[in-house]
């Protein structure tokens, strides 16, 4: 680098060096984890669902709780710095972000953010050739960015995985239900997207829908 490269110079030769779209390296990585393990994975996926519907089928035994009408997905952007990417899995009633019942679980999907927390920490590695123009927190601030792509890899994963493993939730099944039932998934108490979707259309059939409506 050279000498007379000024700050913003320096974030962009690094960012263009270790950072622009590593992420397609990334994928074949998270894709051969994901095979090498997809039994783990979605284990305790659903161990951390279950979880959730577990103490919303509790409570609705005693009356504290209405019937379940939304469960949603969300990322805890707190845990990225910690160098975990854990999913909090939520049911709520009709009562939505009102409901005052928690009823929730945590997933890690460490297999799909671990190749982004590992680079970025041996980028840390790299600052010496900047001269102390980027720092460790520009570094952080990356992984902030970076991480909306991971975090839209889960939810394409999920999109799949979520409908395909309701059949096997124990605690889904027992849970009192909406004939409208939304699974959803996003940032915490942010935009999300549609999972799954349970519509009774007559007193006989029931049609699910699925997709990535955003709401």
């Amino acid at each position: 680098m050279s000498v007379l490269m000024n700050r913003q110079a320096a974030l962009d030769d690094l960012v263009e060096r270790f950072v622009m779209n590593q992420w397609i390296t990334d994928l074949a990585l998270i894709e051969s984890e994901y095979e090498r393990r997809q039994a783990e994975i979605e284990s305790a996926f659903l161990a951390a669902f279950d979880e959730a519907c577990k103490q919303s089928a509790m409570l609705q035994q005693t009356g504290g709780k209405g019937k379940a009408v939304y469960i949603y997905i969300s990322l805890l952007r707190t845990q990225v710095m910690e160098g975990r990417a854990g999913y909090r899995i939520e049911v709520y009633d009709e009562n939505w972000f009102m409901d005052r019942q928690d009823c929730a679980g945590v997933w890690e999907a460490d297999f799909i953010f671990q190749p982004l927390f590992a680079r970025m920490e041996a980028l840390k590695g790299q600052l010496g050739q900047y001269a102390r123009k980027v720092t460790v927190m520009d570094i952080d601030q990356m992984i902030q960015l970076e991480l909306i792509t991971y975090h839209t890899l889960t939810i394409e994963l999920l999109k799949e995985m979520v409908p395909r493993l309701l059949p096997r939730s124990e605690w889904f099944e027992s849970m009192v239900r909406s004939d409208a039932l939304k699974i959803l998934a996003g940032e915490y108490r942010d935009a999300s997207e549609l999972l799954y979707h349970c519509r009774v259309t007559d007193e006989n059939r029931q049609t699910q829908e699925l997709g990535a409506d955003a709401l």
